[in-house]
């Protein structure tokens, strides 16, 4: 029998710390991490044994027992196959959306023997409709996801991370996997902006419809301390006609009593949670801004106020080719420790360069008072229409890092 699914929004028992992190999704979000079955294979069929273990999230370089060759050009596979299979009690509500936090290096998705979707971006999160496939009332799904076995799978359409100082490029499933569960309409995207000068948050609210026109959907909107719990807070807010198709933006300003700002010293924490009655959702915040003087362009200002950046580099995708890395970027404790260690060398800031880090390290930076500086997944040193770069493209290195021919500024908006 295979395990029923944990909820990742589950109260906390009593006793605990209330301090538990949000999950940033709307609705009933279960999470898949943690085990899963992985093979290697060519093509487009699914493998039908799957001969290894693998955390995810992870690198496919984390699988036990392990695979040859990973993160090098190989004729033993273009793919990799994951696969979980997993059971949901009771009846299901009418939405349910698979997300996918980061992977590598283009991704398919499979449910119950059905073809879901596919997407060629690596770094960003991606969310597929499953609601017509999952299954409920206890029954077995099984879920497949196949990633590209190397950065040459990704087309030149979209951003691959390539680095000319990188020798191996492991694929995997590197961030949160999740079925978020609701009901029709939901809530999409959630942003808060703090206004300091009033001691209050602006929220902006996305609402989605799948079907149907002119629903509404009412929220009610708590701002409380992250650590404490105490409400410092309260609000509604009300989406009128949500049509299907569209997005639906709406936007209210919260008070926040007693307001403390965020500071690297002083790395202060609220979460704006919200509920129709029935599902919720929560995210975590600091007040503060942040800004570049106009006076001063080299002046950066933090709440108003002259701010000296000291920090260095985090080449985490580096990292995952080092034989050292194994499954550390996604041990709490173990990127607690890292953050920890920079900030008792007085540094207060960091760059993630060549591509985002898992999720994980973000919320660490903000608990213990690292500002980010999420760098662009490029770092394509060799241009073709500034110079010859034939030289680099023999190089079986170098060449990642020749800017891909079609990946334009249109492409990379998307």
């Amino acid at each position: 029998a295979w395990p029923v699914l944990s909820r990742a929004d589950e109260p906390a028992p009593a006793g605990s710390p209330p301090a538990a992190r949000p999950v940033h999704e709307w609705g009933r979000v279960l999470t898949l991490d943690g085990q899963w079955e992985i093979a290697e294979g060519r093509g487009e069929q699914a493998p039908t044994l799957y001969p290894a273990t693998i955390e995810v999230p992870g690198l496919v370089t984390t699988a036990e027992p392990a695979f040859a060759e990973v993160g090098v050009e190989s004729s033993k596979r273009d793919a990799f196959w994951y696969r979980k299979k997993f059971r949901i009690e009771g009846v299901l509500p009418s939405v349910a959306r698979l997300k996918i936090g980061k992977a590598m290096y283009g991704t398919e998705v499979y449910l119950n023997g059905r073809r879901v979707g596919a997407s060629a971006l690596n770094f960003t999160p991606l969310y597929f409709d499953v609601s017509s496939l999952v299954r409920g009332q206890g029954q077995e799904n099984e879920l497949v996801i196949r990633v590209g076995a190397h950065i040459s799978n990704v087309p030149d359409t979209v951003t691959s991370g390539g680095d000319p100082e990188r020798h191996r490029y492991p694929p995997g499933i590197y961030d949160r996997v999740e079925l978020l569960l609701s009901e029709d309409p939901y809530v999409s995207h959630v942003q808060v902006a703090p206004d300091l000068a009033h001691r209050c948050a602006r929220v902006a609210v996305d609402f989605t419809a799948q079907s149907g026109s002119g629903q509404s959907l009412q929220l009610q909107a708590i701002v409380r301390e992250w650590k404490s719990g105490r409400v410092v807070g309260r609000g509604s807010i009300v989406a009128d006609r949500i049509d299907s198709g569209k997005t639906t933006h709406v936007e209210v300003t919260l008070p926040v009593d007693d307001c403390r700002l965020w500071t690297p010293d002083t790395p202060y924490l609220y979460v704006l949670a919200l509920t129709d009655g029935r599902f919720s959702y929560e995210t975590r915040f600091g007040m503060r801004t942040f800004a570049v003087d106009p006076e001063f362009t080299n002046r950066a200002l933090l709440n108003g106020v002259p701010c000296f950046i000291r920090g260095t580099n985090f080449a985490v995708h580096r990292f995952f080719e080092d034989e050292h890395c194994r499954h550390h970027p996604w041990e709490e404790a173990w990127v607690r420790r890292l953050f920890r260690t920079f900030r008792q060398m007085g540094m207060n800031g960091v760059r993630l360069t060549i591509g985002p880090a898992p999720e994980l390290w973000y919320d660490i930076a903000d608990e213990e008072g690292m500002m980010i500086f999420d760098e662009y997944a490029i770092w394509y040193a060799y241009q073709p229409d500034v110079g010859d770069v034939a030289k680099e493209a023999a190089d079986p290195h170098r060449r990642w890092g020749i800017w891909p021919k079609h990946l334009t500024a249109g492409e990379l908006e998307l």
